[in-house]
């Protein structure tokens, strides 16, 4: 009887480790990377390790006579991971818009409710309906690149991870969002510190991918924000609350191509404007996908007290 014709299967994961399932048969010790030899035709392939989901969930391969195939997954953690997702919540308000003022102190009072470690907002400016507003004009340029990053054209406008926007916001639908973007993992941790030496200000992060990044366009962001400020423009004045003073090392962020098993240390360091009150200063980083604006984790100052130098 002749033996079935047979082809080769190279089966990679990151991270590596994942048990092997072909066509529903868990291969006894078989694990990522390896390859193994398998009859001619369709297969289906999956793989598993505890604490993790596959993506692709399943891969279909062809086995040709004699050739090699290959099937690889990236694996995301969904069980403890040392690290909890801390969701960033962007604003854009106007010192004459009549709902940003209540809209921002919504927003700081999620933000002290549930703590730091589980959500950050901060805000940016819009030129309308005043086109004088002060803190746009301190800085346009990264003012009006976030407005355009975002195309934004109403004030206020929310935006949740990047991806998610609504104008009015309430409790309830910040709750629900909230919710909604926990569904992502935290895909890195982010652990970042601070010194003042007088008005030079200094912030470093250190950062470690949990999973296997998908993505090749990602930016580390460093947002220093000032937590309380007298807005004021003729008749109009609002106190708003944890505002975008300067994003380092530009509004465009930082490319960088995190590694599965290594951490990452940046560090950043500026003047502080005179304008500015040194007590009220932090700064959160976040990971950002340019091309699809989900903000995959965030870390922040706060609750910490600057070293002083």
């Amino acid at each position: 009887m002749q033996a079935p014709a047979t082809g080769f299967l190279a089966v990679f994961s990151e991270p590596p480790g994942a048990s092997i399932e072909i066509d529903g048969d868990l291969r006894e010790g078989r694990v990522t990377p390896d390859t193994l030899e398998l009859t001619t035709g369709a297969h289906a392939v999956r793989v598993f390790l505890d604490n993790h989901e596959a993506l692709p969930a399943e891969s279909e391969v062809n086995i040709e006579k004699g050739r090699g195939a290959t099937a690889e997954f990236c694996l995301f953690l969904t069980g403890a991971t040392g690290a909890s997702r801390t969701v960033l919540i962007e604003h854009f308000g106007n010192v004459r818009c009549e709902p940003c003022g209540p809209a921002e102190i919504l927003m700081r009072d999620f933000q002290e409710s549930l703590g730091a470690d589980h959500v950050l907002t901060f805000g940016y400016r819009t030129n309308w309906p005043a086109s004088q507003d002060p803190v746009y004009v301190e800085n346009p340029a990264l003012h009006g690149e976030r407005i355009a990053f975002y195309s934004i054209s109403v004030a206020p406008t929310i935006v949740f991870d990047g991806i998610s926007t609504m104008s009015i916001p309430t409790e309830a639908t910040l709750q629900n969002m909230y919710q909604q973007a926990l569904a992502t993992p935290p895909h890195f941790w982010i652990e970042v510190s601070d010194t003042l030496d007088g008005f030079r200000y200094s912030v470093g992060a250190r950062v470690a991918p949990l999973d296997c990044p998908m993505l090749n366009d990602l930016v580390i962001q460093f947002g220093v924000v000032e937590t309380e400020v007298v807005v004021v423009l003729g008749p109009a004045e609002e106190t708003s609350y944890n505002v975008v003073r300067d994003l380092m090392p530009n509004a465009s962020g930082q490319a960088f191509s995190p590694v599965y098993g290594e951490t990452l240390s940046f560090w950043r360091s500026r003047t502080l404007d005179a304008g500015w009150d040194e007590s009220e200063i932090e700064t959160v980083v976040f990971i950002q996908s340019r091309s699809t604006k989900h903000v995959l984790q965030s870390g922040s100052t706060f609750g910490t007290t600057p070293a002083r130098r």
